[in-house]
């Protein structure tokens, strides 16, 4: 029953155009949503993928072990330049007293 006293309401242009408006806007909105989900879905499989390469998930053992090996391959290139070091510079001297050796016995076999 329509109340005779009682003005329809002006809605102004047309609501239809708005309301599929709406309605396209909420489709595109539940796209990308899945679209994200299925995103995330992938992030979570590769991050799953990652975690698996350590041993026991343990992120900050691997990583302490990786500083460990740095480390020994810093102390072992520092103990090979020293006894490069060492062996050139007691091959220096080994020619300095050859040579001085040398010197000496023919100076004393000339005079």
């Amino acid at each position: 029953m329509t109340d005779p006293q009682r003005k329809p309401i002006d809605t102004g242009p047309d609501i239809g155009p708005v309301l599929s408006d709406i309605k396209n806007t909420q489709r595109e909105t539940l796209r990308r949503l899945e679209a994200v989900e299925k995103q995330q879905e992938s992030i979570s499989t590769i991050l799953e993928k990652i975690m698996s390469a350590f041993p026991d998930g343990d992120v900050d053992g691997h990583c302490r072990y990786h500083q460990l090996m740095i480390e020994r391959t810093e102390e072992v290139r520092r103990l090979r330049a020293a006894i490069q070091e060492k062996t050139i510079s007691g091959l220096l001297w080994s020619f300095m007293i050859f040579v001085g050796v040398t010197v000496w016995h023919y100076l004393k076999a000339k005079l």
